[in-house]
């Protein structure tokens, strides 16, 4: 009999059924009832990026599903190089494409010293990001998953790109073709995406510390294509809530990414403590006496962390700049 051939599933707002084995990669599920196999998971590790956690031989004969909360390329080539049995199944070429652009995903500065496998990871990274758009405005209009004229992808939704994603991947690993999958033509859509994060940033601060967008719920602007219009160190993203708290109060997603030429300069993790201290949703879960290693919290790496994974802050985005500006001393690197 044929081993088990674990899916992909994305559990951004549900979780796996009680009765699968899963793996975690790229982050924890919430609220999850499966039964955890393992964790991949560099946001826990430190790790720079998540195929840094996959072992290099991997036996998944039980596993259901590789579990993921939040859908990126770092996740996608993590999965599969999970499913495929780990690193050392993998031809060293091709897993160095692989880690450039997981890296380029992950606005991290490459060590990949030959150029040509540097670009092959950015076109790597371009070809799954701009094909997974296509899938995502197509299944969403199919399946009416819209909210406001935005698409509102369910996690079945998600999991399906995912899974269409990762079989072609797998596909291309398999048969020598990886460099088949490549498209620059996404860098197009950067100055029309510039335009937009510049309306976006209309009247709010971009300094010498950090630039501070707001979008709004479904809006999405490409990191890799405003990085360069930040005139500080880093960079604060909020995506608005159309729903309110149990209190009134306007809720929000955030990303706090370091602009690369300041990775050697700071590292973010003391203002995650700072922001778990001062989020009225987290401080609410301890008072209600839930374990913290149950509470959904701000978290991530020295170089970009925030609350993507259901958390919805009660921080205002004014109050989130202050709190990084506060603390920003806390920061800074020895030298």
């Amino acid at each position: 009999m044929a081993p088990k051939r674990p899916t992909l599933g994305i559990y951004s707002r549900s979780t796996p059924a009680e009765d699968k084995k899963v793996v975690e990669i790229d982050g924890r599920i919430a609220d999850t009832r499966a039964k955890v196999l393992a964790s991949f998971d560099h946001h826990r590790s430190g790790n720079r990026v998540n195929l840094d956690d996959v072992p290099d031989k991997v036996h998944l004969s039980e596993v259901d599903e590789l579990v993921t909360p939040m859908f990126d390329t770092d996740f996608l080539i993590s999965a599969i190089v999970t499913r495929m049995g780990g690193k050392e199944a993998i031809k060293p070429t091709d897993l160095k494409v692989l880690y450039a652009a997981s890296e380029w995903c992950d606005l991290l500065e490459s060590d990949e010293e030959d150029e040509d496998l540097k670009q092959k990871g950015l076109g790597l990274h371009l070809y799954l990001k701009g094909k997974g758009f296509g899938l995502l405005k197509a299944k969403c209009e199919e399946k009416g998953e819209m909210a406001n004229g935005r698409f509102n992808a369910s996690d079945e939704t998600m999991s399906e790109i995912a899974n269409e994603l990762g079989d072609e991947l797998e596909s291309a690993l398999q048969n020598g073709t990886l460099d088949d999958l490549q498209d620059m033509n996404y860098l197009q859509q950067k100055e029309p995406m510039q335009q937009e994060w510049r309306e976006a940033n209309e009247g709010r601060r971009n300094d010498e510390l950090m630039a501070s967008v707001v979008l709004k719920e479904g809006e999405y602007i490409d990191p890799i294509f405003f990085m360069e219009l930040l005139k500080g160190k880093l960079c604060i993203t909020s995506t608005e809530s159309d729903k309110t708290d149990e209190e009134g109060r306007r809720i929000y997603n955030y990303t706090v990414s370091l602009k690369p030429s300041s990775y050697e300069e700071i590292d973010l993790r003391p203002l995650i403590d700072e922001m778990n201290k001062q989020d009225p949703n987290v401080i609410k879960q301890a008072e209600g006496g839930v374990p913290e290693s149950e509470q959904k919290r701000w978290g991530g790496r020295e170089v970009v962390f925030g609350a993507p994974f259901g958390i919805h802050s009660a921080l205002s985005p004014d109050e989130v700049e202050q709190i990084v500006e506060d603390n920003i001393d806390k920061c800074k690197k020895a030298k």
